[in-house]
């Protein structure tokens, strides 16, 4: 398969993935997101493997753990025995590699939501994490997305 035809199979499990208009198939469809995600840097396809690690329960997928194990090993990566004890912690990497590198708007508002319920309750941690959560809540805003509007129009109020 060429570039072109790996963007095209990637475009249809985005759309199957968001729209429902496909059938949904998370194992397939977090094989062409790492691909995407890691070979080509694209940040929709971070933003949506960060989705599929983080709420992989909800999806009804209890196997991405090993599928992601799996795409690391032929990517020549070493298999990280924790990685099944911290799906948040790897869906944030690829949230924070899409909001921070490809300027994602959902990746950034998912990133300061998380600030703000990860939070710590040391006052000063917790200033730390707010200020890092309206960091990226701002930078959601000024791409009009609007659940980052809301939040930090319920923060200021």
């Amino acid at each position: 398969q060429n570039e072109n035809d790996d963007t095209l199979v990637i475009k249809q499990q985005l759309v199957g993935l968001h729209s429902g208009e496909y059938e949904q198939d998370i194992p397939e469809a977090m094989k062409w997101f790492y691909m995407a995600a890691s070979n080509h840097n694209d940040p929709d396809s971070q933003f949506f493997l960060g989705m599929c690690l983080h709420f992989s329960k909800v999806l009804g997928c209890e196997i991405p753990v090993k599928e992601y194990q799996l795409y690391r090993q032929k990517d020549g990566e070493e298999p990280d025995v924790d990685i099944v004890h911290d799906l948040d912690t790897l869906a944030f990497q690829w949230f924070q590699r899409a909001a921070d590198d490809g300027n994602h708007a959902d990746a950034q508002y998912q990133l300061g939501m998380w600030y703000i319920s990860n939070a710590p309750e040391d006052d000063g941690e917790r200033h730390k994490a707010m200020g890092k959560a309206l960091r990226y809540l701002n930078l959601a805003k000024k791409q009009g997305h609007q659940a980052a509007i809301e939040t930090l129009n319920d923060i200021n109020s």
